[in-house]
Formats: structure tokens, C-alpha cells, sequence
């Protein structure tokens, strides 16, 4: 299919797919700006519903391993019933949990000593920073100086 609005060039796009309730289409265009090089776009959107608890016409929520066969990057909430991101280039999803009280005594000092670690990193020199890094760096997966110090006050360690 193709799109040309008034005064510019054509936009190219096809559908990809309609199947649990996802729209997906991938666009490809060249784009010539008045005296600048053209510049080319090929990328893919894809359309989630908002309100799948509101929405009886829409399926039961896609599984896991359907969601990542869909071979895109997508950051979000999905049905509000999967969480997606993008971590160190990896396509991760877990399943959208509301605890039941997520202001207990316990959750209240595991955040306090959070914000103490995140205050005490902002503090740290360049030295420190780099004494940090080679230990982030000697993990069985290499962590930026950052986590590794926050991981290593969470424990106690520091």
C-alpha cells in the first residue's frame, strides 16, 4: 500500500498482521527534505489494545513464546497482563504482577537502603568509580561500575 501526502513523497506500508488483537504494520519510505540528502525509513509499529479487561472481544491474552515469535523489540505493557523490555540487547518478558501490599515494613527498608546506595554511588570519585568497574567487570556476567556498587551495598558488602 501506498500514502502520499499533499507535497511530500509516497509512504510505503504493509500490513503485517492481525492476530490476537495486535496490529502490526512495517513502513519502508525514502524522504527527501528541501535542499538535503534523501534519507530512507523502514520500520515496523505495532498497535496493542489499551484495555484488555474492558475489551470481551479481544482473545484471552497471547503466551509468552507467541509474543517473542512476533520477532519485534517492544518496551511496555502488553494487555496489562506482560511487562517487555530491552535488556543488555535482549527481548525480555515476564508477566504483570500488582502485589498485594507493596508498602510492608520489609518493602519500606529494602527501599530506604536502595535510595541509600543510589545517594552513596552519586558520591563516589573517579577512582572509586574505577575501583568499582574492575569489579563489575570480573563477574560471570560483566557488570557496568554502577550496578556492581549498588549490588555490592544491597548485600553488605561495601
Amino acid at each position: 500500500m501506498s500514502y502520499t501526502p499533499p507535497g511530500s513523497t509516497a509512504i510505503n506500508f504493509d500490513f503485517i498482521d492481525i492476530q490476537w488483537g495486535i496490529l502490526a504494520f512495517n513502513f519502508d519510505t525514502l524522504y527527501s527534505p528541501p535542499g538535503s540528502t534523501a534519507l530512507h525509513f523502514d520500520f515496523t509499529i505495532v498497535l496493542f489494545p489499551i484495555d484488555f479487561e474492558f475489551a470481551p472481544e479481544v482473545p484471552p491474552p497471547i503466551s509468552k513464546e507467541m509474543l517473542l515469535s512476533l520477532g519485534i523489540r517492544y518496551h511496555g505493557q502488553v494487555y496489562k497482563y506482560w511487562i517487555c523490555q530491552i535488556s543488555h540487547g535482549t527481548q525480555q518478558v515476564r508477566r504483570y504482577e500488582i502485589t498485594a501490599n507493596p508498602r510492608t515494613s520489609d518493602q519500606q527498608a529494602i527501599r530506604s537502603k536502595f535510595a541509600q546506595a543510589v545517594s552513596a554511588a552519586l558520591s563516589l570519585d573517579i577512582d572509586a568509580r574505577s575501583y568499582w568497574g574492575k569489579i563489575g567487570a570480573h563477574k560471570k556476567k560483566p557488570l557496568p561500575w554502577w550496578n556492581a556498587f549498588i549490588s555490592a551495598y544491597m548485600k553488605d558488602e561495601v
